[in-house]
């Protein structure tokens, strides 16, 4: 049965003994001589031996291959999550972490290995615990999950990460040895925090489009925008109409204040119903390509006039912001905030403000014309009652004076009615009582309203 082999011509021996381990046939260790009869029990025995040694060393070898193969296979899946995967032992300290958790702490994942939270550099508050600011604490949780043997899922770890608190949504569960002991956690984490701030945010924006539905007066509608924006951290704040819409082909010379917020009592130079010269609003230009405007610091602002510099700089204003109130495609006025320190807007504050600031336009526009239509039934009521009244005489003085008399107690303000003709009336009247002959043909009826 013998089989020479075409590289071992001289072969006149030839013992094979199998490598197993178990039963387990893992090959054969062949060995030949170029003497007759070369084998001797006692050589049968020592290779027998060693096929046992290098069936289980290779075993061991392709364990190990398997081993890293496998490990390998694990680590490309859990560095592939931003997430956070870590395992910790009994003592907390660190077993296995993934890349995402690395690169989010910024250390090398060979220097979490051994360590714990805390030499780390978690703020202990975090790592302990802390009562007082309802903080459980990692190693808390941690503990939690070892000692009950279950599964915990903890949605808002507060975490620290470049000096900013994140909010993550973690999983821990129970990691056991093979006699079935709790040895240690796995965790993942993910962070939440946008998803938490787009909640906050959506919940902000519930409550102010909710008040701004019931507001009745544009200082209402200013209050809550105010109070549900990045302008509640500013100290002054005003609504302004312009005198007639901005278009390209009219502006607008003068704007009046429509409403006013301060956060303390007479910090806002500003008076209801105060009009101003447009100019009076730096800025104020650039809301004809944008949406809003914003003056961070005036001290390092660039684009602004040194005079204009001078003069915020003397009332005490540091930042100013504005946004422009659109009413049907029209420009008719603005928001305007002012702040005594630098502002910096996020991308957030200002997506929150131009969603409220749109809303809230809706509503001062229907306040405006609610305030138009009360204006013109109150004239109507008055001309009505003043119509009433002169119908009842047939005297004509008595009807002028009547109808001067009404007119002035309407509007609050002295009014006459002077009859002449044209190159009369051109003269100055001197009116203290009627009616009278001013000495020129012409005849003066006077009324004083109501003060």
């Amino acid at each position: 049965d013998f089989l020479p082999h075409p590289l071992l011509p001289d072969t006149r021996s030839e013992m094979a003994v199998p490598m197993l381990v178990g039963e387990k046939l893992l090959g054969v260790l062949d060995v030949q001589a170029v003497v007759v009869n070369r084998f001797t029990d006692e050589d049968v025995m020592i290779k027998t031996t060693l096929s046992s040694q290098a069936a289980i060393a290779l075993q061991n070898a392709r364990q190990y291959e398997q081993s890293q193969v496998s490990e390998r296979l694990i680590r490309s899946v859990i560095d592939a999550t931003p997430d956070w995967i870590f395992i910790k032992n009994q003592q907390h300290r660190y077993q296995l972490v993934n890349q995402g958790y690395a690169n989010s702490l910024h250390i090398n994942l060979e220097d979490f290995i051994g360590k714990n939270d805390l030499e780390l550099g978690f703020p202990e508050d975090l790592v302990k615990g802390n009562p007082e600011k309802g903080i459980t604490g990692f190693w808390a949780d941690d503990r939690g999950v070892m000692d009950s043997g279950e599964a915990k899922v903890y949605p808002n770890d507060i975490v620290m990460i470049d000096g900013e608190l994140h909010t993550f949504n973690t999983i821990k569960t129970p990691l056991r040895d093979s006699n079935g002991q709790v040895s240690g956690i796995l965790a993942f984490g993910r962070d939440v925090t946008e998803r938490e701030v787009i909640l906050k945010d959506t919940e902000v924006l519930y409550a102010v489009t909710s008040r701004l539905s019931r507001s009745r007066t544009q200082k209402e509608v200013l209050d809550a925008v105010v109070e549900g924006t990045i302008m509640q951290s500013f100290d002054t704040a005003s609504i302004y109409f312009f005198d007639r819409p901005w278009t390209d082909n009219s502006t607008p010379e003068i704007m009046v204040t429509e409403a006013v917020w301060e956060a303390k009592p007479g910090t806002n130079p500003v008076r209801l119903g105060q009009p101003l010269p447009i100019k009076a609003l730096p800025g104020i230009e650039e809301l004809r390509n944008k949406p809003y405007s914003v003056v961070e610091d005036i001290r390092t602002d660039g684009d602004m006039q040194s005079l204009v510099r001078e003069m915020l700089e003397q009332s005490g204003m540091i930042s100013l912001l504005t946004i422009r109130l659109l009413v049907g495609g029209e420009w008719v006025g603005c928001i305007s905030a002012t702040s005594s320190q630098p502002k910096m807007l996020s991308e957030q504050d200002v997506r929150r403000l131009l969603t409220l600031v749109d809303q809230a336009t809706t509503v001062i526009y229907g306040l405006t014309q609610y305030e138009a239509t009360q204006a013109l039934a109150r004239r109507e009521k008055i001309l009505r009652e003043i119509t009433a009244r002169v119908r009842g005489s047939m005297d004509p003085e008595a009807i002028l004076r009547t109808a001067v008399r009404e007119i002035g107690s309407a509007l609050g303000r002295q009014t006459f009615i002077r009859l002449g003709s044209a190159d009369q009336l051109v003269e100055k009247p001197v009116l203290q009582g009627g009616p009278a002959n001013d000495g020129d043909g012409s005849t003066s009826v006077t009324g004083e309203g109501e003060k």
